[in-house]
């Protein structure tokens, strides 16, 4: 009786779900630029939307940089 116990608990580790946090930088996309949605379907377009929104932040933190080192 013991053994199949322990056989049923051995089993039961695959099937928890991963525990994972959602990194911050994707969490500031979505909720303060509202960027939650794809309007494109398909994994290419969304890749492809995706880049867009990095390259839009990255180019802003450019720009504020060099709007400081005017100033």
């Amino acid at each position: 009786m013991f053994e199949k116990k322990d056989e049923y608990l051995q089993g039961s580790e695959d099937l928890q779900p991963e525990k994972y946090t959602v990194e911050p930088i994707i969490g500031n996309y979505k909720q303060n630029l509202r960027f939650r949605e794809f309007i494109t379907m398909g994994l290419d377009s969304v890749k492809t939307g995706f880049n867009l929104v990095c390259s839009a932040v990255n180019l802003k933190k450019i720009w504020l940089k060099s709007k400081q080192m005017i100033d």
